[in-house]
């Protein structure tokens, strides 16, 4: 059996931004249109990925012009989200690092204004994350412990509005604690998810989850979306099974999502520079993903229905709850 596949999280589009010679065919990138196909994805969610710095914004607008061509630039491969089946890897939008929308120094209305042109053009994103591991405007980034900052306040307020989930993957401890903590204080129903994030007691990283707000994720029926890179994983493989089992013994079997953060690793010079494998080899492209959900079907003995959620079904769900208009 080839279960359908659900992704929460890959970088193609900041891949072909790089140059208009790339293509989504290129196997590199770990998620090409081949690598998906093999992995039977069914829909993959892309993230618009920019660092908080002077060309954000228009990094972001690059990327954003370039998701809204990929039906048109890969005819019978890619197909904007609709809520039934369909021959070709559906898409949806999402924005990594909420400074793709609002430079350091732009007003908050002009951020909102470029927000809104997403909602008016039909591309209305899946969720936005606060920052990418620095601090922002918003609140602080995985390496940082600055918590949630007053910008911060407001975009939970509109996010609320849209019904736009808050992506926790990048988020410090602080700043995560601090996005609870004022959803719960102002009563908000935003949805809460971590696209691409593991377990911190599985493997101790500070870009991993830790128990208390994976708990909360999984109370607020959130996803979790499991992470292939290597350094959030731990030092095997296998080690891959080892966070879905921990997420199980949380409670979160309808919590447990696909989430790999495939990107091009010769585009981080911190990568290149150490020569570092970001992937393991058995699971190293968008391709293996029938391989790991038989591998933890065979070392956890799931039913197929519970595997059928992890691939696929627990994502939907969360995915349907956010396309909702209030």
């Amino acid at each position: 059996m080839k279960w359908p596949v659900i992704d929460l999280h890959c970088d193609l589009l900041s891949y072909l931004e790089i140059s208009e010679k790339r293509s989504a065919f290129d196997r590199v990138v770990h998620c090409s249109i081949p690598q998906l196909k093999e992995g039977n994805v069914k829909l993959q969610v892309m993230a618009v990925f920019t660092q908080t710095g002077q060309n954000s914004v228009e990094s972001a607008q690059k990327q954003i012009d370039i998701y809204k061509k990929l039906d048109q630039n890969y005819v019978g491969d890619f197909q904007p989200y609709q809520s039934k089946t369909c021959p070709q890897i559906q898409t949806l939008l999402a924005i990594e690092n909420a400074s793709g929308l609002w430079d350091e120094q732009d007003s908050f209305s002009l951020g909102l204004k470029r927000l809104h042109a997403l909602f008016q053009s039909n591309y209305r994103p899946l969720y936005i994350g606060m920052t990418w591991h620095t601090e922002n405007r918003f609140g602080g980034g995985n390496s940082s412990k600055v918590g949630l900052k007053e910008d911060g306040k407001r975009l939970l307020e509109e996010l609320n509005q849209q019904n736009i989930a808050i992506d926790l993957s990048h988020t410090s401890d602080a700043l995560a604690d601090g996005i609870l903590d004022y959803i719960e204080y102002k009563n908000l129903t935003i949805p809460i998810l971590a696209s691409h994030s593991n377990a911190r007691e599985i493997c101790p990283h500070p870009r991993n989850l830790p128990d208390t707000l994976a708990k909360e994720i999984i109370k607020r029926k959130g996803v979790i979306g499991l992470n292939f890179y290597k350094n959030f994983i731990g030092e095997h493989e296998d080690d891959m099974i080892r966070h879905v089992e921990h997420w199980l013994e949380l409670g979160g079997e309808h919590a447990i999502s696909l989430g790999a953060d495939f990107f091009y690793e010769g585009d981080l010079s911190s990568i290149v520079m150490t020569k570092l494998q970001p992937y393991f080899s058995e699971f190293d492209s968008a391709a293996c993903y029938q391989k790991l959900l038989s591998k933890i079907q065979k070392m956890i003995g799931l039913s197929e229905n519970q595997l059928l959620a992890f691939a696929s079904l627990n994502a939907e769900k969360f995915i349907t709850q956010c396309l909702q208009k209030k």
